[in-house]
């Protein structure tokens, strides 16, 4: 596992699994991308974000359009 620290966080990665721990307390356990995500958003900091840009910007953007409602 892959464990990164910032302050009173900590993330464990691994097989797309992740924990964060925040004050050594469980937040969170499960997929990886939102355990980064809650990681990254506890710390509000922009060398976190930073450390993790390629996974944020690997993950594909959602297509969706507005699309127009016509009455039959």
């Amino acid at each position: 596992m892959t464990r990164y620290e910032h302050k009173d966080a900590i993330l464990l990665l691994g097989s797309n699994k992740a924990l964060v721990y925040i004050s050594g307390r469980l937040v969170f356990k499960g997929s990886g991308y939102p355990g980064m995500l809650t990681f990254i958003k506890h710390c509000n900091d922009p060398n976190v974000t930073e450390q993790f840009r390629q996974q944020l910007e690997m993950r594909e953007k959602p297509r969706f359009q507005k699309s127009e409602k016509t009455d039959d």
